[in-house]
């Protein structure tokens, strides 16, 4: 049975053969809980050999557990922590996902990139030797690229849990996001 990284759970009997894989249910306090979506299943085999460099979230009718690597916001800095974190369902209040990007590295690769063109222009005549003047342009476009961070988080009456979401595509978040939502609902129905 192959599982995507969200997989979301319609009937109990679905559920309860989630919940029988090996691990998953070591990470839920309640043994009457159900699993209704897991994101980030793809690195359930990493948890049980003890690797907690990346994140398992997971949705059951009466909490969100966080383990793995966290986001926690001190003042004007974020810190990245390896831990577990717990949240009721009845607490979360939304979630969110945000992109963030460093807008300086896209600047200084439009500085580079047109200086380069402004070398190439001015030097007679044109020579292969030249267009290594675009690779510090390149390199800030990389850097540009590799320092964007993608968030992911869910918010609760006492703070909130945030995620670093790279590994995770926009749809796998939104099928979590709608899980989450539909679950509140059949809590107040």
């Amino acid at each position: 049975m192959a599982f995507r990284k969200t997989q979301t759970f319609t009937s109990a009997d679905a559920s309860r053969a989630l919940n029988e894989l090996t691990g998953l249910k070591a990470f839920i306090h309640d043994k009457n809980e159900h699993i209704y979506a897991v994101l980030g299943h793809g690195f359930l085999m990493n948890y049980l050999r003890g690797d907690i460099s990346n994140t398992l979230v997971i949705l059951t009718n009466k909490r969100i557990y966080l383990r793995g690597r966290q986001i926690l916001n001190q003042g004007f800095r974020t810190v990245q922590i390896d831990g577990e974190h717990v949240c009721n369902l009845k607490e979360a209040t939304g979630s969110l996902y945000t992109v963030n990007s460093q807008p300086f590295w896209m600047v200084i690769q439009v500085v580079l990139f047109a200086g380069a063109l402004i070398f190439m222009g001015s030097s007679n005549p044109i020579d292969w030797k030249n267009g290594a003047a675009f690779v510090p342009s390149f390199a800030a476009l990389a850097a540009y690229f590799l320092t964007k961070k993608r968030v992911f988080q869910i918010n609760y009456n006492g703070g909130s849990i945030a995620t670093n979401a790279n590994n995770y595509s926009i749809e796998e978040i939104q099928l979590f996001q709608k899980n989450i939502s539909m679950l509140q609902d059949r809590q107040q129905a």
